[in-house]
């Protein structure tokens, strides 16, 4: 395949072979997470159908409505801990039929990409202390929060007149800026009184 015909969020066969030791092999479907800016290599997350012991990481292959009928119906599972850059020359289209011509694009939905972009960060911050993923996860936050508030006030200059639409962008804007958490608490949690004493502190 040609390097520019690879793109993000879709799936394709990639060939690991030849590898070394215990490196992930053979040729599997594989999610491109990333094209690097060499504009030679891609960053992939394989999928298999050996589940690993990780029911977590399982991708419902059924979901995805462009992927052929003859590779639907078998469980599928993303190796999260096997990312890894690969050129493009390892890169093979999936095509409609076995031993057919007509390729075909299989293109993730959001919902299951941003999944797998989760699982394999999760897996690399393993190591990683509560502490540290606060200062990894906040920074992450106020680089995204800080991208969004622009973008929402290029969105208020582009509505000018529209005082129903820049009202409903400004509020946008302020619970960015209140910076709103989505609490989540097990049974346990909330049997112990953890969840009221949270939500006493909200507002102080």
């Amino acid at each position: 395949m040609r390097y520019s015909d690879i793109k993000e969020r879709y799936i394709y066969y990639v060939q690991f072979n030849p590898v070394k030791g215990n490196e992930f092999k053979r040729n599997h479907l594989s999610v491109v997470l990333k094209k690097n800016n060499d504009m030679k290599t891609a960053i992939v997350m394989p999928l298999t159908s050996n589940k690993s012991g990780q029911g977590e990481n399982k991708l419902l292959l059924d979901q995805i409505a462009s992927l052929p009928e003859r590779l639907k119906g078998d469980d599928s599972y993303a190796v999260y801990d096997q990312v890894r850059s690969v050129d493009y020359q390892r890169f093979e289209p999936v095509f409609k039929e076995l031993n057919g011509s007509e390729v075909v694009d299989v293109k993730l939905d959001d919902e299951s990409f941003a999944m797998l972009i989760e699982l394999g960060t999760k897996e690399l911050e393993k190591k990683l202390s509560i502490d540290e993923k606060i200062i990894v996860h906040k920074k992450k936050l106020n680089e995204s929060a800080n991208e969004k508030i622009i973008n929402l006030a290029y969105e208020i200059k582009r509505n000018k007149g529209n005082e129903s639409e820049i009202k409903r962008i400004e509020n946008e804007i302020k619970d960015i800026l209140y910076n709103k958490i989505d609490f989540k608490f097990t049974d346990t949690d909330k049997e112990n009184g953890i969840e009221n004493i949270i939500n006493s502190l909200k507002w102080i």
